[in-house]
């Protein structure tokens, strides 16, 4: 009986290192699926093309995971992508539904250090931020748009003025309605511009986002 119940415990033992194993994989496989890009990488293009081969060598070297879709003789694809973006140039890159260029566009990427972030999703989750911050209209989300160089525009019953700091790398001013403030009045006229939004008395957008 002793051998028995020793079994007993040997085998919980082991149940419980397998449980363990399986948590730990599970762990690993999910840090795994965070490193992942969080939308497709698809390449399309065709078989034996010189800049197609070289879009793929620079994925293949980028390390990360791409879709390879061959269209030599895929006419509906091929005119599907010259509908989408304009041209009937290959080889061409989307990550999700954005459409990041042919080959030259996405060796300038590679060059200037953007593609990673841009394969990695994180330039995507960055836009998605800018964006958020951008409807927030918060003193807070301003402020930070703000001290980024963006330009916030104030619509009056149909009049335009602009608030921006200056100078843009080490700003000391704020701009509001052309007149200059001292950057420590920032916090103060932003919360004004917020509570008259709230108040309906003035719109307000952003600098190239009006469209």
């Amino acid at each position: 009986m002793k051998w028995f119940g020793s079994g007993k415990r040997s085998n919980a033992e082991e149940n419980s290192k397998i449980s363990s194993q399986l948590s730990s994989s599970q762990a690993s496989r999910v840090a795994q699926a965070l490193q992942k890009p969080q939308t497709d990488i698809v390449v399309y293009g065709t078989e034996d093309d010189r800049r197609c081969r070289a879009l793929r060598e620079l994925l293949d070297e980028s390390g990360f995971a791409y879709r390879d879709e061959r269209v030599d003789e895929d006419l509906s694809t091929r005119a599907w992508l010259q509908r989408t973006t304009g041209d009937d140039a290959l080889p061409k890159l989307f990550i999700g539904a954005q459409y990041y260029g042919t080959y030259e566009d996405i060796q300038a990427l590679a060059l200037n250090g953007e593609l990673k972030r841009i394969l990695s999703g994180e330039a995507a989750t960055e836009e998605l931020e800018r964006k958020r911050l951008k409807a927030e209209m918060s003193v807070a989300s301003i402020i930070q748009l703000l001290r980024e160089e963006e330009s916030l525009v104030i619509n009056e019953e149909g009049v335009e003025t602009e608030t921006w700091l200056e100078p843009p790398s080490q700003p000391n001013l704020i701009l509001l309605e052309g007149e200059p403030h001292p950057i420590e009045e920032m916090e103060c006229i932003v919360s004004r511009i917020v509570e008259r939004h709230k108040r309906g008395e003035v719109s307000l957008s952003w600098r190239g986002d009006e469209g």
